[in-house]
């Protein structure tokens, strides 16, 4: 008869609570060091959209008069160079 699974047994078990004690310590200790960083990011993240808001209608406007401006002055030139 063997006597060693039992053992066997019982060691493998004792193993796979000290690997589930490690792995709630390592989410404990995440969710406390992460909820910084969240707010962190999430300003740092909103800032950054804002910053790209203002830029695109600076941009936007930027473009809507060049091509106002832009398209009277290339139909100039051409019928300039076409004699019209």
């Amino acid at each position: 008869m063997n006597n060693q699974f039992p053992e066997w047994m019982s060691e493998y078990n004792r193993q796979k609570v000290l690997d589930e004690i490690n792995s709630i310590r390592l989410e404990e200790e995440a969710r406390k060091t992460g909820k910084p960083k969240r707010r962190w990011l999430a300003q740092n993240l909103s800032g950054l959209g804002d910053w790209m808001i203002s830029k695109g209608e600076k941009l936007r406007k930027l473009a809507d008069s060049q091509k106002q401006d832009g398209s009277a002055d290339f139909f100039q030139s051409r019928t300039q160079k076409f004699g019209a």
